[in-house]
């Protein structure tokens, strides 16, 4: 018996039924032939670690098959699709669609901006992003493999996956006789039927190279309705994968219809140095993600913009009452905690004080220019400190936000966006203590609280929240 362990998921998923065909046969001499010659067909994905390809797949079709009739005024078109592709024995993959376009009448490519499909399996998250030109795109984050990751075309499936899949229920069933016949070239020639699809199906054998599949032809009802040839190459001790290959499909009049090349580049076998970033998908800044996982949808890079899924409530909706108290009880904590002086920015900068608070560590710096400056920017970003200040209007800098609570929902801050800083100006008529959440550029959140305001600036106390208590904070934007 042969056994799944070590073959890549690409023939995993497609030939699981072949490691339930080791059976007696029956006695049925050609079934025992046909399974030897399935289990060596199975021996070269058996010495594989891992897989790294791209390939082009070329389609011409027939638009309507009736005009099969008159063929040469059929319409047709002719397109192309660029792939890159890795797999493990793990049962880790990632499809990369980077290229599609048409072919027009003079054989030349033109790329056509359509959404396209990336998608991968590290193991714990699936991801599916899909981009259509310039924008960002939309992903979506599942606790399973995305399900078309490893049903969808590659050269392999094309040229041997399919076949061993239905040869290995072929003599499962055994419902017809398995042909096995030894050519004069030394190559074999095996024959079977198979249910799915009710067709007789003819394979070429190459046993010099693996027991590659080079050759298919299918027959319904004794007309043959599509034939493949596939040309292999070594890339690895005993292993062997197409580089080139071709399937075309015919009508029962035995008129083309479509017809499929596919050609291979880059292709590394078992590379040493392999490693599990490759299942890795950049999801770029502005990208709407649906995370399932966690039932929240949000935008790459805002923070703010973070919803419940699948009912788009925001976390404010979700768990109004229980958060309110949470947040009363750490604000009796609060007062336990950090208490400073923030001064006006203008005073300060008339003193030479410094003005711009380090929640880090509870001391104030001097950029010696107003907040909202790419001068106050720069001095604060190579000094790595520096999140809030105050004018009139709570200011974010270096990167910071500032977000309003459940308790103060009914009474949130107006922002006001500024090129390095975010300006977020209380509501008219304030009640103190108000208290706001700060996240800082390195992702730490703040319960900050703001007890008196003077004309000199503002008395605020504050401490670090820990991950539990961040979840409770969870805040809805107030942008406007």
């Amino acid at each position: 018996m042969f056994t799944s362990r070590g073959i890549l998921i690409v023939l995993i998923i497609e030939c699981c039924l072949a490691g339930m065909v080791c059976a007696q046969t029956n006695n049925q001499v050609d079934y025992e032939k046909a399974k030897d010659v399935l289990d060596k067909m199975l021996a070269s994905p058996n010495k594989m670690r891992n897989l790294q390809f791209e390939y082009e797949r070329i389609t011409w079709r027939i638009l309507d098959i009736a005009d099969t009739k008159d063929i040469r005024n059929a319409k047709d078109e002719t397109y192309y699709v660029k792939y890159r592709m890795v797999f493990d024995c793990n049962g880790l993959g990632k499809k990369e669609c980077y290229e599609y376009g048409i072919i027009d009448s003079t054989n030349k490519k033109v790329p056509v901006k359509i959404p396209l499909n990336n998608r991968a399996w590290d193991g714990h998250t699936g991801v599916e992003y899909i981009r259509s030109g310039e924008s960002p795109g939309g992903a979506t984050l599942n606790s399973s493999p995305p399900h078309s990751l490893f049903n969808d075309s590659n050269p392999w499936k094309y040229f041997t996956v399919t076949f061993v899949k239905y040869l290995a229920q072929a003599i499962d069933e055994q419902k017809k006789p398995v042909g096995v016949k030894i050519l004069p070239d030394g190559k074999y020639q095996v024959s079977y039927y198979c249910s799915p699809g009710d067709a007789d199906f003819v394979g070429i054998i190459d046993p010099e190279k693996s027991y590659s599949c080079i050759q298919t032809k299918t027959f319904i009802d004794g007309i043959e309705r599509c034939h493949d040839k596939a040309e292999y190459e070594e890339f690895a001790d005993g292993v062997w994968f197409p580089v080139m290959g071709e399937r075309v499909s015919l009508t029962n009049d035995g008129i083309v219809t479509r017809k499929i090349s596919i050609k291979v580049i880059n292709i590394k076998v078992n590379d040493p140095n392999f490693s599990e970033d490759l299942f890795h998908i950049d999801i770029p800044k502005g990208t709407r993600v649906t995370d399932k996982v966690l039932g929240i949808k949000y935008v790459v890079g805002d923070s703010m913009s973070m919803r419940s899924y699948p009912d788009g409530q925001s976390p404010d909706q979700i768990a109004r009452t229980t958060l309110k108290e949470m947040a009363e009880e750490a604000e009796s904590k609060v007062i336990k905690n950090v208490e400073l002086f923030i001064p006006n920015v203008g005073i300060a900068l008339e003193k030479g004080e410094a003005f711009i608070l380090g929640l880090a560590d509870s001391k104030l710096v001097n950029p010696q220019n107003k907040p909202e400056s790419e001068e106050s920017n720069k001095f604060l970003t190579e000094l790595g400190k520096g999140d809030i200040a105050w004018d009139g209007s709570v200011i974010a800098t270096r990167g910071a936000k500032v977000l309003t609570i459940k308790q103060e929902s009914k009474h949130p801050m107006k922002l006001t966006k500024g090129k390095w800083t975010g300006s977020y100006k209380l509501p008219e008529k304030v009640e103190l203590p108000y208290s706001m959440l700060v996240v800082t550029d390195e992702g730490v959140n703040y319960l900050m609280v703001i007890r008196k305001i003077e004309s000199g600036g503002i008395t605020v106390s504050y401490r670090q929240l820990n991950p539990d208590e961040s979840s409770r904070y969870k805040q809805e934007s107030e942008d406007s």
